[in-house]
């Protein structure tokens, strides 16, 4: 397999737990480019990045440098490229990592809208989130899979996907 520009522009998304950001650039003028670089056209992109900046709560900061956007902001502002276009997979390492609570909340509605369009794939160690989002469940020990198990099945008896992962005894 062979990474084609052409073929495979704007199929895969993704968001580093940690990232740095052109700091002069503007929220929009940043998305924007990344929507071009996918392969949108300049009409699909400006409607992208407008619908994206909508999503994660930053359209009144479209103008606004980065350098002036909070730790947070930043943070969706990453986000939102991840669902720049419509991407087939989209990847997230801690996305909910450095919001608020009524941001995160926002960002996970996001996600299960998105779900419905994009296969979604989340890194993560807050169990919580994982159990609100997500349908299979992969456990990772020592950078190997250990677990993998839709979450209707890990919670059966009533439990929690926390409850499953401290009740398993393939964690020692």
């Amino acid at each position: 397999w062979a990474f084609d520009a052409a073929e495979h522009s704007g199929r895969l998304a993704l968001l580093p737990q940690d990232s740095e950001l052109p700091l002069e650039s503007t929220a929009e003028g940043f998305l924007f480019g990344l929507a071009r670089l996918q392969g949108l056209s300049p009409t699909a992109a400006r409607a992208s990045v407008d619908s994206v900046l909508e999503a994660v709560n930053l359209a009144d900061r479209a103008k606004a440098s980065v350098r002036s956007l909070s730790h947070g902001m930043r943070k969706r502002l990453m986000a939102a490229q991840c669902f720049l276009g419509e991407p087939e997979l989209v990847l997230l390492d801690e996305p909910m990592n450095g919001l608020d609570p009524e941001e995160a909340a926002r960002f996970r509605r996001l996600i299960l809208c998105r779900a419905e369009r994009s296969t979604v794939v989340i890194s993560s160690h807050n169990l919580a989130d994982l159990e609100k989002l997500c349908t299979h469940i992969a456990f990772v020990r020592d950078g190997k899979v250990a677990k993998v198990a839709p979450l209707k099945e890990l919670t059966a008896e009533g439990g929690s996907l926390e409850d499953a992962y401290l009740g398993s005894d393939w964690r020692t």
